[in-house]
């Protein structure tokens, strides 16, 4: 299907091209998305096996990776859990030619515990918005924000004090 696939840049309204496309899925193809599935999913099905699941709900299954889309989320228990990402990164790299990008990256410690690691390169956040949802470090200011957000008011506990 892709065998004699070509491409042209329009600028300024002159037309340049044909461009041979050699390799990749051309942007808006129909099967973009389920390459982008089956390609990743060795990487995503390695990382849910290596690393610690949590329980995300009552009534989830326990997983330590959840992929929406191209948006992914990987929890991360504690700093030994970094050396395994970083592993599993590197291994599917060998394997598939891909590269992360850590600018495109984010990383959020949630809870108590607080490291200086970071997974190659990836910037540490105070919080990182996921499917419009934005988390923080603790349920509890997650829940604030969520709060504050929704109804535009700040919690009557916070202004008692």
């Amino acid at each position: 299907m892709y065998e004699v696939a070509t491409s042209s840049v329009q600028t300024n309204g002159h037309q340049y091209g044909p461009i041979t496309i050699r390799y990749a899925v051309r942007q808006g193809c129909p099967m973009s998305m389920a390459h982008y599935a089956l390609c990743l999913h060795p990487f995503f099905r390695l990382l849910d096996l290596k690393l610690p699941r949590v329980r995300r709900g009552r009534n989830t299954r326990p997983t330590s990776v959840v992929v929406y889309a191209d948006d992914v989320t990987i929890f991360v228990n504690s700093a030994a859990d970094f050396a395994i990402i970083e592993d599993a990164i590197r291994l599917y790299g060998r394997a598939s030619c891909a590269r992360l990008n850590p600018r495109k990256s984010n990383a959020l410690v949630v809870g108590r515990w607080c490291t200086q690691e970071t997974v190659l390169g990836m910037v540490d956040h105070p919080h990182v918005t996921i499917l419009g949802v934005t988390f923080w470090g603790t349920i509890e200011q997650t829940m604030k924000d969520s709060w504050e957000r929704l109804t535009g008011k700040v919690r009557a506990q916070a202004n008692r004090a």
